[in-house]
């Protein structure tokens, strides 16, 4: 439902597994009607009303940071005057840790996290070089059940800066280690530069976030080896000769990964060579990714300087108009990923041979057979 309150339109939704939406429906209606305009009677800070969701791209990145810090700012004192009285909260300078757990597990968490942007500053000095990354809320549950309270209302906005997690009591170690991962990862990329995230093809967004899952902190840094699950899917592509090669994947859409859990594997094992294995040194593969970026980046760039101011003429009237607009803007985004893709392999890949192509293949099998 959208509600329309002249200065703004406020859409709410429901999400429910299919076989149960009989029975829910009438209780989502029912929630839905119940809501109501009011009239403000007290003026609200931008922030908090939720102006600011929408500004991340101010005319330079001082204007930028000057707003991260407020929002950053604003976000903390906000997370420490709502702390529940038995629960913790420490100050690292780096980040602001709320805990509901032992000391020791609240620190092996903030390490994890900690050692995932030092990799990403490393690895990623490239991107958003210039943009600040506003210093995240690690708030670690005790329990799962505690975790989806806090979930539940922390959907994506550009003034959530938490890094959710909990204690694991399920066996579910691995789950809750990738998924504080891949969360720091696409927090820290997000806050460098959002397009360029959103826009990277599907091999490398979902490689990176296979190869993240089963990242460990280990002594002083992260350490990238595939879990059992991946070893497995592997060994059977590998016998069964249905194994993608390299030179494969850089042509499939999220349309050819579908259902495909083998290919998700796979996806992985390239992105670790590539980033954390044997092809970060190779001298055909060396410096690819950040080639392969700098390219897509460029090419945005270039498409957003093409793109023409929008007439305000032009603006859906009624919710009919404004879904026919959505659908004609997917379309078109659709058209423009698969042309910027194309592009994207051609500026890359522009001075490689069949010979090269082969020796990639070549290499990447020796490291996973």
């Amino acid at each position: 439902w959208v509600y329309h309150l002249g200065h703004a339109d406020v859409a709410v939704q429901f999400e429910c597994l299919e076989v149960a939406y009989p029975k829910l429906k009438k209780e989502f209606q029912s929630r839905l009607k119940s809501f109501v305009a009011i009239e403000r009677t007290e003026a609200k800070n931008a922030s908090s009303i939720g102006l600011k969701e929408v500004i991340n791209s101010a005319n330079s990145a001082e204007e930028r940071k000057a707003l991260r810090l407020e929002i950053e700012k604003e976000q903390h004192e906000k997370a420490l005057a709502n702390l529940p009285e038995d629960w913790s909260s420490e100050d690292t300078g780096r980040f602001l840790v709320l805990s509901h757990v032992k000391k020791k597990h609240a620190k092996d968490v903030t390490d994890q996290v900690g050692k995932m942007f030092d990799w990403l500053e490393k690895n990623f000095p490239y991107i958003g070089p210039e943009e600040y990354v506003r210093r995240p809320i690690i708030r670690i549950c005790q329990s799962r059940e505690e975790l989806g309270i806090f979930q539940s209302g922390s959907g994506w906005s550009f003034t959530n800066i938490e890094i959710l997690t909990c204690r694991d009591t399920d066996g579910l170690s691995n789950y809750y280690r990738g998924y504080v991962n891949d969360r720091s990862f696409r927090y820290w990329f997000y806050e460098r530069d959002r397009e360029l995230y959103m826009r990277i093809p599907t091999w490398l967004r979902r490689g990176i976030d296979r190869m993240l899952h089963s990242a460990r902190v280990k002594g002083n840094k992260l350490i990238f080896e595939p879990d059992q699950w991946e070893k497995t899917g592997l060994r059977e592509a590998l016998r069964e000769g249905t194994i993608t090669l390299p030179s494969q994947m850089f042509h499939l859409t999220d349309a050819d990964w579908g259902d495909n859990e083998t290919l998700y594997r796979e996806y992985g094992a390239f992105t670790r060579y590539l980033l954390a294995g044997k092809g970060a040194k190779n001298k055909l593969t060396k410096g690819l990714v950040e080639r392969y970026l700098r390219n897509l980046h460029d090419i945005l760039e270039e498409e957003k300087a093409k793109e023409e101011p929008e007439d305000e003429a032009d603006e859906p009237m009624t919710e009919e108009e404004e879904d026919a607009a959505f659908k004609a803007r997917q379309n078109a985004w659709k058209e423009r990923a698969e042309g910027i893709a194309e592009e994207l392999l051609r500026r890359t890949f522009a001075d490689w041979t069949e010979k090269d192509w082969d020796a990639l293949d070549k290499a990447y099998l020796k490291t996973i057979q």
